[in-house]
């Protein structure tokens, strides 16, 4: 929140909606010049980091799901020497690898924006099952409690609601790709792994 106040105050709203690298432009509008490689920079850096989360979290994730009975099983086997799922990892990257190719060059802000209407559908499913949960589950063993219950999981939803909205405000046809992407993974799930999920059951 802060920082976009500072964008809006330091470029104003035709600024903010003209630039591509808004924070580099923004700092550079103080400190011209170096300030905005070093902003650059920065970014690059978290970049790096993100990467490293979802490198860490997506294969495995999908590891866990086969090992589930929810995903193919192949993707469910670790590495014989390094034990990581070596197979997920791959899978991944060739899946970002198409993304990135079929796109092309002036595609990533698509992809981007379709990718975040799939983070807000999913974290608003995350804050929506918390309710779900206490209401089915009144009585169940909870080690982490959610300050100021259920205000905090109903403005969470909201936000993310709002972030659901602003994707298509933003670019539309980047939306649906997301909404796409959403329906064929359930579609997927509900053809392959549902049954096989409930007879594990």
């Amino acid at each position: 929140t802060v920082a976009n106040w500072a964008y809006l105050h330091l470029l104003g709203f035709d600024g903010v909606a003209q630039r591509r690298a808004l924070a580099a432009d923004a700092v550079s509008a103080v400190w011209p010049g170096v300030g905005a490689r070093v902003i650059a920079s920065a970014v690059a850096l978290s970049a790096f980091g993100v990467l490293n989360v979802q490198i860490l979290s997506g294969p495995r994730l999908l590891y866990g799901m086969a090992r589930d009975g929810r995903f193919f099983a192949v993707f469910g086997h670790a590495h014989p020497r390094f034990a990581t799922p070596a197979l997920a990892i791959g899978f991944v990257a060739a899946i970002s690898a198409t993304l990135i190719v079929v796109g092309g060059k002036n595609g990533i802000d698509k992809l981007l924006t379709g990718l975040v209407l799939i983070d807000a559908v999913f974290f608003g499913l995350t804050g929506l099952a918390l309710i779900v949960l206490r209401k089915k589950r009144p009585d169940a063993d909870r080690h982490v409690r959610t300050p100021l219950y259920p205000v905090v999981p109903i403005l969470f939803l909201v936000f993310e609601c709002l972030i659901i909205y602003g994707a298509f405000r933003m670019g539309a046809a980047a939306a649906w790709i997301g909404v796409t992407w959403i329906v064929v993974a359930s579609l997927c799930y509900a053809l392959f792994f549902r049954t096989r999920t409930r007879a594990r059951a």
